[in-house]
């Protein structure tokens, strides 16, 4: 784990660039994936913390996507504003870091996302998660439960990559310690 960095810590300076990124195994399916976004793309990055799944994203999305507008909503209230206002246009990437705030108990906010996914638009949903709320909303309830992950599970955190939408693509790519 490392301390974040903050305008405040670097006053009057520049801030440090990055660090070299150094490309793993995964990088190849998930920049295949958005290289190719004429249609609309879900990827999820499911992994520990610390395990690189933001800066993996990250690094793709400002090889493959540089010129796409973004949206990095906060939460699952303004997720689903945004998508219901139609600020995801074409060649938009939706960031959504952390995706059990969006998607935990939030039929509507997966529902609203399976919309935008069916769509004709170019379109990339980037999500980051980890294994335990990936587990959480892909896992079915017990008997007279209520299911209020279904339409999270069925829509948004398959694996392998694979989808009965007519044209997105739609992966979760599993990063592990092992591969740090």
């Amino acid at each position: 784990m490392h301390r974040a960095i903050t305008a405040d810590s670097v006053t009057g300076q520049a801030l440090p660039e990055l660090t070299s990124y150094v490309p793993r195994a995964h990088d190849t399916r998930l920049r295949e994936l958005l290289a190719a976004a004429e249609q609309p793309v879900m990827v999820v990055l499911a992994g520990d913390s610390s395990t690189g799944k933001t800066r993996a994203a990250f690094e793709a999305v400002r090889a493959w996507l540089p010129d796409w507008s973004l949206l990095s909503p906060v939460d699952a209230a303004e997720l689903l504003a945004q998508l219901r206002s139609d600020a995801v246009t074409p060649r938009t990437v939706l960031w959504l870091n952390e995706l059990q705030i969006f998607l935990r108990d939030q039929p509507d906010v997966a529902a609203a996302l399976r919309r935008l996914l069916v769509g004709d638009e170019p379109v990339a949903v980037i999500g980051t998660i980890w294994p335990q709320y990936r587990k959480e909303l892909t896992f079915l309830p017990a008997d007279g439960e209520q299911d209020v992950n279904h339409q999270a599970r069925e829509h948004c955190c398959r694996t392998p990559a694979g989808c009965t939408y007519r044209r997105c693509s739609l992966a979760t790519i599993l990063l592990s310690c092992a591969a740090c």
